[in-house]
């Protein structure tokens, strides 16, 4: 392949500059700019997206009266998370009110905090142009999608990122006392967030193995300040014996390695990223960017080389998971271990800039590719901003009409769809709604019954109808049932169990997703 011509190359470059230059000159400016944009977009999303079941839960337990009452509802594992966001919600409340962008003003202030976090931590090391991507990555994997939800991952990713700051810090011999101090903290900050926080701390031992294989001695200081940070879990450790005591019997270990390839896939979204590698790569050979020097450290830095030991710990996060799930809990899903995305988010801007002497074009290629992403997305939001919300009252009359007696019971079959048309509803239809909660049917027919014991728990502190299956059956030989068509989810264990027991099923129609069906139980149940 022809390289262009030098006065092509040298254009190329020149322009990459001039952008690196004015974003050196305009951090705050830029920092401002992008935060904004970000801030407009997520509640621009969130403006559009009614809540379900996981991010009520968590705002039922937020609006209980007191912290005493939250941290009994999540031992009886309502939520199975650390009180952390709980109680922050909870305080947000008082001060405000439990709507859902209160609920969900955490998750953005979080994941605002990790874009902001690894901008100046890969600025750091790197010109300009390339922290400007590092705030924009994350936005190119799954992690964008926590960004407004009423849970605690959002918040969780943005203490991480502010950890992995600190713990950078620490060796950089200036204000080393501050730094750990924060690193320990954070570290705590995260596992009351969520339990999965640990794989924060599995990350860092792995990247302070790697300072200990470069520099031949262990940092004991930093050490001690990750040790003294994950020693908070132990405040968590009742809640987690409560929560693994009573879910574990609900749910059959189903985690098989091929979970282990899937969550790689549903976590890291590689293909783009290898895309990208691959465009940049191509645009350095041709251009003539790729290194003839190397410096007196080699292409990284001490610290550098530390990062990419983080990043690589990061990306091995999953395996820890997936172990811990087949010998421990059998739980093993993506937003667990979502961590991992910090792997290659800090990766690729370091990795493109150490092998090609900090050229400002890799630079440029990375920051257009990861932008322009990130300009999509948020133009949809900002226009949500200016769109018409859902409305379920809609939906809720549009299925009252569709049954002939106006004042029976409907039976709700999904879990995942009864407390939302509920709480997301004001029509009075919504009070003929009932949830058949049954643990051991729900065991027994989808192999999970946790969703039906977290009902049983949200019946105690939330004015929903929640029956047990037995019970209504004995006065009710006749209902309507409101079940879900969507592939993409679990048949309702109530569909099969009325299928085992031959219940006569009249179609009456369809709304959206949801088919109702008339209902008559054989006269020997």
């Amino acid at each position: 392949m022809k390289a262009l011509p030098r006065n092509a190359s040298e254009m190329l470059t020149q322009c990459s500059d001039i952008v690196d230059n004015w974003l050196e000159r305009h951090e705050r400016l830029f920092l401002s700019l992008a935060s904004a944009l970000f801030l407009l977009s997520a509640i621009g999303h969130s403006r559009v997206k009614e809540l379900w079941l996981d991010e009520l839960a968590s705002m039922i337990v937020a609006g209980l009266p007191t912290p005493g009452a939250i941290w009994n509802a999540l031992a009886h594992a309502i939520q199975q998370d650390p009180p952390g966001y709980h109680l922050l919600a909870h305080y947000l409340y008082r001060i405000f009110s439990s709507t859902p962008l209160v609920a969900r003003a955490p998750a953005m202030a979080g994941y605002l905090l990790m874009s902001l976090s690894f901008y100046f931590l890969i600025r750091r090391h790197c010109p300009a142009i390339y922290a400007a991507a590092a705030f924009f990555l994350p936005g190119i994997t799954f992690l964008r999608q926590w960004a407004w939800e009423a849970r605690p991952y959002g918040l969780m990713l943005g203490v991480s990122a502010l950890c992995l700051l600190f713990w950078d810090g620490a060796s950089s011999g200036k204000r080393s006392a501050l730094n750990r101090i924060g690193l320990a903290v954070t570290i705590a900050l995260a596992l009351s967030l969520h339990f999965f926080g640990m794989l924060l701390v599995g990350g860092l031992i792995v990247g302070e193995a790697g300072k200990w294989a470069i520099r031949k001695r262990l940092d004991l200081p930093a050490i001690a300040a990750i040790f003294i940070g994950a020693s908070s879990f132990l405040l968590w450790v009742p809640l987690v014996r409560d929560d693994f005591a009573i879910m574990r019997p609900l749910y059959r270990d189903r985690v098989v390695l091929t979970d282990l390839f899937s969550i790689w896939n549903d976590t890291l979204t590689l293909a783009p990223l290898v895309l990208l590698i691959a465009l940049l790569v191509g645009v350095c050979v041709v251009a003539g960017e790729m290194p003839r020097r190397r410096g007196t450290e080699g292409y990284f830095s001490f610290r550098e080389r530390a990062l990419l030991a983080v990043a690589g710990g990061f990306l091995l996060a999953p395996i820890a998971a997936f172990l811990q799930g087949r010998a421990a809990t059998g739980v093993f899903y993506s937003k667990y271990v979502m961590l991992t995305v910090f792997g290659p988010v800090l990766l690729i801007p370091l990795l493109l800039a150490g092998f090609t002497s900090r050229s400002t074009v890799a630079g440029l290629c990375l920051f257009l590719a990861a932008a322009s992403n990130d300009a999509i997305v948020s133009a949809r939001g900002v226009a949500d901003l200016f769109g018409k919300p859902p409305s379920t009252d809609s939906q809720m009359l549009r299925l009252q009409s569709l049954m002939p007696a106006a004042d029976h019971d409907v039976v709700v079959a999904s879990p995942f769809d009864y407390l939302p048309l509920y709480y997301n509803s004001q029509s009075p239809f919504r009070d003929q709604l009932v949830f058949l909660a049954d643990p051991q049917k729900g065991l027994t027919y989808m192999e999970n019954g946790t969703l039906d014991k977290m009902y049983e728990g949200i019946a105690g502190i939330y004015p929903v109808r929640v029956e047990s299956y037995d019970d209504f059956a004995r006065t009710h030989s006749h209902f309507y049932l409101v079940t879900v068509l969507s592939t993409t989810r679990d048949t309702p264990w109530l569909d099969k169990y009325l299928e085992s027991i031959s219940a006569r099923e009249r179609r009456l129609g369809q709304v959206g997703e949801f088919m109702v069906l008339d209902v008559a139980l054989p006269d020997s149940h």
